[in-house]
Formats: C-alpha cells, sequence, structure tokens
C-alpha cells in the first residue's frame, strides 16, 4: 500500500520555509532529516520552527527547536 504524503518545515509566523517530503510513499516507518535550510538552500537561524505532516487526510504538526 501506498499513500500520499506531504512534510513542512514552517517558521513562527507561518511561512513554509523548505518542502521535505511530497510524493506518494509505502506504508511504514520512514526517516527524513532536515538540514536547516531553506528551500533556496540559505541556512536558517536558531529558534523555533514546526513541521507539519499530510498523510492521506490526516494531519499532525510539532514544534522543533533548531540550535546552532
Amino acid at each position: 500500500d501506498a499513500v500520499g504524503v506531504e512534510l513542512d518545515v514552517y517558521d513562527a509566523v507561518g511561512q513554509r520555509l523548505v518542502r521535505l517530503v511530497g510524493e506518494t510513499m509505502a506504508v511504514g516507518r520512514h526517516m527524513i532529516v532536515w538540514n536547516g535550510r531553506d528551500r533556496h538552500g540559505n541556512r536558517v537561524s536558531s529558534g523555533v520552527y514546526y513541521a507539519r505532516l499530510r498523510v492521506g487526510r490526516q494531519t499532525q504538526t510539532r514544534s522543533m527547536l533548531l540550535l546552532k
């Protein structure tokens, strides 16, 4: 089985910085690493960011703390 997956990183004001995943993936566990860069390859500053995961019709958002 496979399902549509989107994983985005947002800054504190709600701007999407980068889409890490935007594809159909096999059901199961996966690991994605964010390198602390935006979609243009620029390093972002230390602070709080939000990861939003959409799998099918379900959405979850989690906060992350990036420290340099």
